[in-house]
Parts: C-alpha cells; structure tokens; sequence
C-alpha cells in the first residue's frame, strides 16, 4: 500500500507495532461513543486482530485503512478507511484520538482520501455517515463538500435499540468542482 502525505499529516498503513496505541486511543470512552462499530470496553487483542486484515483488504480493493500521522514526528493520531464498491461508490469512515480533536486533521485526511476515491480509484461518490449528535463530524464532513442526504437508524455496538445516525454524500462532480487553496 501507498503513503499519502501533505504538510501537517500522512496516512500510511498500519504495522503491527500500532496497535497498543490503537487500543489506547480508540479505547478512549470519549472516541468510543462516536464510533458505532468500535467496541468499548476495546479488547486486548482487537487492533493487532483488526491491522491483521488490512493487507488482504487492500490486496482484494475491497477496503483501504490508513494510520492518520501527524507531521513532521509521525505520531499516531488516528484511521481513516475507505471501502470501494467499484463502479459504484466508496464509504469513507474515520476516527482521531480525543487529545487531536479540534485541530483539523480529520478534515485533512478525510480530503486526502477523497483525492484517492476519486483520482485513484475513479469511485463515482463517496458516502459517509455520523452519530446525529456528533456534529464535529457533520462539520468535518462539510468542510470536505460532502452534502447531507438525510436521516437513518441504525444499531450501535451491541447497544440495544437504534440511534439516529446523518448520511452523507459527494459525488465526483460536486468534489472536481469545489473551490480549493
């Protein structure tokens, strides 16, 4: 797999060597309540099982996880995923740990990836979706042209019952013909 860098981050792949850090930063309760799929209380062994998938997953372009690093000293700050349905459209999820929270490295990385769906992997539209109340998302989100397209409930964890989730949306077009620096 590749490596994606601008001035203030770069998405590489995960090692081995991650994930006591993964754990650490996704275990957080405060990153864990944003996160439907993420268990909390995180598993021991969870982030070496779950870096173990992303070779293949990238090898059968199914899906494509990156380590969100900070630059120049390339700390772990968190992942960003995109899952590809060629032809159709890629679903873009991601998390950073709470101490990076409000720094626009989310916006960053959510931005790069939509240069490799769109560029790289040619994808039609990107979809996304975010807990309704977690609206640092929706804002980051935003910021990278993506568009709501409505309202959802879906499970949470092995909660019981559902909550309400935002969908998100951008097309290749709507992405090619937004405004950049």
């Amino acid at each position: 797999m590749f490596r994606i860098e601008t001035d203030r981050i770069a998405l590489r792949p995960f090692t081995a060597e991650d994930a006591p850090l993964v754990q650490r930063l996704a275990g957080d309760l405060r990153v864990a309540k944003t996160l439907a799929l993420v268990p909390h209380p995180y598993p021991d062994d969870a982030a070496a099982r779950w870096i173990a998938t992303h070779r293949e997953s990238a090898k059968s372009g199914t899906e494509y996880v990156f380590a969100i690093t900070r630059q120049p000293d390339s700390e772990l700050m968190g992942a960003i995923s995109l899952r590809s349905r060629p032809g159709k459209y890629g679903g873009l999820g991601y998390w950073l740990g709470h101490k990076y929270w409000g720094h626009g490295y989310a916006t960053e990385a959510v931005q790069c990836m939509e240069a490799v769906a769109f560029d790289w992997l040619n994808l039609p539209q990107l979809t996304s979706s975010a807990l309704k109340s977690n609206i640092a998302s929706h804002r980051v989100l935003e910021k990278s042209y993506f568009r709501r397209t409505g309202l959802t409930r879906r499970r949470f964890r092995d909660e019981p019952g559902v909550r309400p989730f935002v969908m998100f949306c951008v097309s290749r077009e709507e992405w090619a013909a937004a405004p950049r620096c």
